[in-house]
């Protein structure tokens, strides 16, 4: 499916922070004086590829592999 939403060039993203941010899964939240500004929302995006992001992200978790165990560690600490 994400091939179907971003096509086969991955030219046009030059890491993969820019891909999710375009998929609207890296919002861009400012920061002033412990006050945040803005909606935390990029405005443009693609909800589907944002959609199997999260998945991908979901299934990753839960496997005993090194992304499994980081997302421990930050659940640790952060809250799921």
């Amino acid at each position: 499916m994400i091939i179907a939403e971003i096509g086969v060039d991955m030219s046009r993203f030059p890491t993969p922070a820019h891909l999710a941010s375009w998929a609207r899964f890296a919002p861009g939240i400012k920061e002033s004086a412990g006050r945040r500004k803005g909606t935390g929302a990029t405005g443009h995006g693609n909800r589907y590829l944002a959609a199997v992001l999260g998945q991908a992200a979901v299934s990753a978790a839960k496997t005993d592999t090194f992304l499994g165990e980081r997302y421990r560690r930050l659940a640790r600490r952060r809250g799921k």
